[in-house]
């Protein structure tokens, strides 16, 4: 009887005493130390730069950690203290921005010799404005007896366009143009005329759209003079002997010109106009048109 009544009065102690243990309030401090300690002793966390504040079981994680990993694991830590309530995670990652710091380092770094040989020179477009004028060379000959609307014809550009003392469309480039209006006179009565356009750029390369001016002509009407002498390329469409220096127009047997340093104005022969090859003829741009300029152009 006496040894049951020492059973019973021990298994109470004990009861009352787990009860003490369970019922144990945490102090900040305690809690905070624990924490501390934890994550100084978590393998996992390289990087040991945390401070640890508790206030009433509200413990704050500070500093800084090598990832995110590292960061999500000093969490974890904290959280699983005796006392702690909630675990406010104010820790900064610095592993990315190191990684952006030696990203910026090597974008500084200027690229190997061989490299820069390798690689492509990008030139910037420039756009040429509108009203710039367009100095060609006929490569084709025009006439309004024979061409007709829609009809092509090609040219050279004859005076380089620059920017900036930079070249921007060189002498020769190739162009393209498209007879807009072509009437031929009657034989007895009536007036020729001719209206012409460009429309392809290439230089290059590349091929750019253009849209330009009209150049027009009109022969004379019957009765008039049919031929117009001028001196040195005066007026618009002055023609420049091919055999001065001429253009792609030359090279197929275009026998212009009436000797060095003399003009001849666009001839109308029959009231008919006649554009001859290598005549230089001027248009200007109605819309601007933006260049990709050739590295290998020059003045």
């Amino acid at each position: 009887m006496v040894s049951k009544r020492w059973c019973l009065i021990a298994a109470m102690v004990l009861l009352i005493l787990g009860l003490g243990a369970c019922s144990h309030t945490y102090s900040d401090a305690e809690i905070a130390g624990e924490v501390q300690n934890k994550i100084a002793t978590d393998p996992n966390i390289a990087t040991k730069q945390v401070s640890v504040g508790a206030t009433n079981g509200v413990v704050t994680l500070s500093g800084s950690v090598g990832n995110e990993l590292e960061r999500t694991r000093a969490g974890t830590d904290a959280a699983q203290v005796a006392g702690v309530k909630t675990v406010v995670n104010n820790l900064e990652v610095t592993h990315s921005e190191a990684t952006a710091a030696s990203s910026l380092r090597h974008e500084a770094r200027p690229p190997s010799r061989r490299a820069a040989s390798s690689s492509p020179r990008v030139s910037s477009a420039v756009t040429i404005p509108e009203g710039t004028v367009l100095s060609i060379r006929l490569v084709d000959s025009i006439d309004s007896n024979k061409n007709k609307e829609g009809d092509v014809f090609r040219g050279t550009i004859e005076s380089p366009v620059t920017d900036g003392g930079r070249v921007v469309i060189p002498k020769y480039a190739d162009v393209e143009g498209e007879v807009v209006q072509s009437k031929s006179a009657g034989h007895f009565t009536g007036r020729s005329d001719i209206a012409l356009v460009l429309t392809r750029l290439e230089m290059g390369g590349k091929a750019y759209s253009i849209d330009t001016d009209e150049y027009t002509q009109e022969g004379s009407s019957r009765g008039k003079r049919t031929a117009e002498i001028v001196g040195g390329g005066a007026g618009a469409g002055a023609l420049i002997g091919g055999l001065t220096g001429g253009g792609k127009g030359a090279l197929i047997g275009a026998a212009v010109g009436a000797g060095a340093g003399t003009g001849v104005q666009a001839v109308t022969h029959g009231q008919q106009v006649h554009i001859p090859s290598e005549t230089v003829l001027q248009f200007r741009l109605k819309a601007p048109v933006a260049i990709q300029p050739s590295s290998g152009t020059r003045r």
